[in-house]
């Protein structure tokens, strides 16, 4: 009786775990490309990146974070700026919208915004 108890659940379970490797399997694949972002596109310090700086250090004022975020940016080689490898996982994940159709990760307006002089702009 005790055998035919476990013969009963080992079948069940191999289903169940058949059934799910099959429902995995079939899942569609989306592929997603970073978004194209166009040339004449200005980062807005004030505008973009301070809020999302403020996000992590709200007791810092507007001008002790840009003096903060601009000292460790590199405006020759913005991508061997040396915020990207503090803050580089948040700044990767963290979306910053910067127009109606344009949503880019916070790296990739930090980068926008060194080439673009680091100023501190509206």
């Amino acid at each position: 009786m005790m055998d035919l108890k476990v013969r009963v659940l080992k079948i069940f379970a191999s289903a169940v775990i058949i059934t799910g490797i099959a429902v995995l399997a079939s899942c569609e694949r989306y592929a997603w490309a970073p978004p194209v972002i166009p040339g004449d596109i200005v980062i807005s310090y004030s505008g973009h990146l301070y809020p999302e700086c403020h996000n992590c250090h709200g007791s810092w004022d507007i001008n002790k974070t840009y003096d903060e975020l601009s000292s460790h940016v590199d405006t020759i080689s913005p991508e061997s700026s040396a915020i990207l490898q503090i803050h580089g996982s948040i700044y990767q994940t963290t979306m910053v919208q910067i127009n109606d159709t344009l949503t880019i990760p916070l790296s990739d307006a930090v980068i926008l915004w060194a080439s673009q002089g680091a100023k501190n702009n509206k």
